[in-house]
């Protein structure tokens, strides 16, 4: 089988024309940070509800883009930490290897084109050339086989990242552009696991210092910057952005500069932020204040089915999940 295929500051600039945004959880708040810093997956799955958000009016270029997030980092490392919260935000860090576009679609992304065997436990990934890491270091076939030993080394103490790769036994460089990887057994999951931003492609310079002196360092579209713990995250805009997945809108670097997500964990202060203008947009609007907020001037609300992704299957809960974001006369990004 082959398939082919892509607190807060006052003195910082801020955006003042708005593309909507959803914001929620898991697989959705991923692809939807995303279409906030660059571009979107159009037809995918996780962020279909995402594409329902049109754009209007020019992109802004420049500026930092604040989003208000519950939760907080516990690690920076997208294989050790298993909360929604670092996915959302590593998601901009961190390219793929396919993008999911449907319930079981999949499309090229740092890898070009794939064969599956026939038993279905060897996949052989032709990748894509003329990527960089955000500290120099070439994509190739040895940093996918480095991110996902880093995974299932016992070392790393993964818990949620290795369970959804439970299967892999080994990877092989076949040479610089080409990997294969080995599987102890069929495991139909497989392409999807390597979508999510848990299993995102690392720099193998990055994993190879002390795990006190670890930084992201992916080829997405925003680079880290710093991390307050407990604080606030801020990226930084990687102009040489040329990786995106396929069916993206946007395939250059993002138009802003710098994306920072606070953690504020009360709902009320959160929203707050929101009403005030200290964040651009947040996660989780409080269900005693969308009404409200659906009747105020200047601001989208949106509501969708949060979805999360299994180790099995992709199941989709039934519970809706509520963003706000002010309202803009024009996107903030994409074309």
């Amino acid at each position: 089988m082959s398939t082919d295929g892509n607190t807060p500051q006052k003195t910082r600039k801020k955006l003042r024309r708005r593309r909507p945004v959803l914001i929620g959880a898991s697989a959705v708040v991923v692809v939807a940070v995303v279409v906030a810093i660059g571009f979107a997956v159009s037809g995918s799955n996780s962020g279909s509800d995402a594409a329902a958000a049109e754009p209007s009016g020019e992109p802004v270029e420049g500026g930092t883009f604040v989003y208000g997030i519950a939760g907080t980092q516990v690690s920076l490392d997208p294989a050790v930490a298993a909360t929604a919260v670092t996915s959302v935000v590593n998601r901009n860090i961190f390219d793929s290897l396919v993008v999911q576009t449907g319930p079981d679609e999949f499309g090229p992304w740092l890898a070009d084109k794939w064969t599956i065997s026939e038993d279905g436990t060897v996949y052989t990934f032709t990748l894509r050339e003329g990527v960089t890491f955000h500290d120099g270091t070439p994509f190739d076939a040895a940093a996918v086989k480095a991110s996902l030993d880093h995974v299932v080394d016992p070392v790393t103490k993964s818990a949620y990242a290795a369970s959804l790769i439970a299967p892999y036994k080994q990877t092989r460089v076949v040479n610089d552009h080409q990997v294969e990887i080995a599987l102890d057994r069929p495991f139909t999951p497989f392409l999807q696991a390597l979508s999510t931003p848990s299993l995102g492609i690392q720099s193998p310079a990055a994993l190879a210092v002390p795990v006190a002196a670890y930084k992201p360092v992916g080829t997405g579209p925003f680079s880290f910057d710093s991390w307050e713990q407990g604080a606030r995250e801020t990226l930084t805009k990687n102009a040489s952005y040329s990786s995106p997945p396929s069916g993206s809108a946007h395939t250059g670097a993002a138009h802003i500069d710098k994306l920072v997500f606070e953690f504020i964990a009360e709902d009320a202060t959160r929203y707050g932020a929101l009403l005030t203008g200290e964040a651009d947009a947040i996660a989780g609007v409080p269900t005693i204040s969308a009404d409200e907020l659906a009747k105020r001037g200047g601001f989208t609300l949106s509501k969708y089915r949060n979805s999360r992704t299994q180790l099995q299957h992709l199941s989709q809960s039934e519970s809706g999940a509520v963003a706000g974001q002010r309202r803009s006369t024009g996107p903030v990004v994409g074309d």
